[in-house]
């Protein structure tokens, strides 16, 4: 896999970057408007996967969204219909495009740092072949056909997670909390197997079921938030990104609590 400069994906050119600490922000309050955008755009995305067979859903966008889906069972709902696409983005014009990796047959790596040479480490030691590529708000989606057997983890390695199963992704060109648009820098079109040395290389570091924390008992009333805010912890103190932190709750949420 070839690293790429870490300011492709760029914000739009109304953002303005600020330094602290060495590492480049968002100024705060400078990131473009939803309204900035064009509003069809997500709309004739979203159609142009599912014409493509990827199964889609909306989810929140932008500055103030982050993703969560927007329908009533998350990425359960996703679809490639058109007229139930053209509903949605109808109702949330500057949806994000999310996408379940177990129906649409991938197993993604979600490498979580902007940081150049921690990228160079994760993928000469995941031995990443070039496959399909996406630059997101911070880190690379790095997609494989599905993999039996690879479930979705957190922290399976420092700064990598695995979406794969019942799990999902967000898709180009749907915008990060951060105001950074996903890119595709290698096309789905190229998409590849993942290579036995890869997976060997993640079973290995996946010594441990991948959510554990789904397969506890259902929680009764009073036990949710408690738990919930456990778990967070636990992740947190494991180094594991929010996003991804956000995304494994929705799980938990869904496996061991009623509505």
């Amino acid at each position: 896999i070839e690293v790429q400069d870490a300011h492709l994906g760029q914000l739009p050119s109304r953002a303005e970057i600020i330094e602290v600490g060495g590492k480049p922000y968002v100024k705060p309050g400078s990131a473009p408007r939803l309204s900035d955008y064009d509003e069809a755009r997500f709309a004739a995305e979203a159609l142009a996967y599912a014409k493509g067979g990827v199964l889609v859903f909306p989810c929140a966008s932008g500055p103030s969204g982050g993703k969560e889906p927007l329908t009533a069972h998350g990425f359960k709902d996703a679809s490639a219909d058109e007229v139930q696409i053209r509903a949605w983005w109808s109702q949330h014009p500057t949806a994000n495009i999310g996408a379940p990796t177990g129906v649409n047959g991938w197993t993604v790596l979600d490498i979580d740092t902007d940081d150049r040479g921690e990228i160079s480490r994760i993928a000469e030691g995941l031995q990443l072949p070039r496959t399909a590529m996406v630059r997101t708000g911070r880190g690379y989606h790095i997609y494989f056909g599905a993999v039996e057997g690879v479930r979705p983890s957190v922290s399976i390695m420092a700064h990598v997670d695995v979406r794969s199963g019942e799990s999902y992704v967000i898709l180009p060109p749907s915008v990060h909390e951060s105001g950074r648009a996903y890119r595709w820098q290698v096309p789905l079109s190229e998409i590849t197997d993942m290579p036995p040395g890869t997976r060997v290389k993640l079973t290995r570091a996946d010594g441990v079921p991948a959510d554990p924390n789904l397969t506890g008992r259902k929680l009764v009333k009073g036990e949710r938030r408690p738990e919930l805010c456990r778990v967070v912890r636990v992740f947190q103190s494991r180094g594991v990104g929010a996003d991804t932190v956000l995304a494994q709750i929705r799980l938990i949420n869904a496996a061991r609590c009623d509505p």
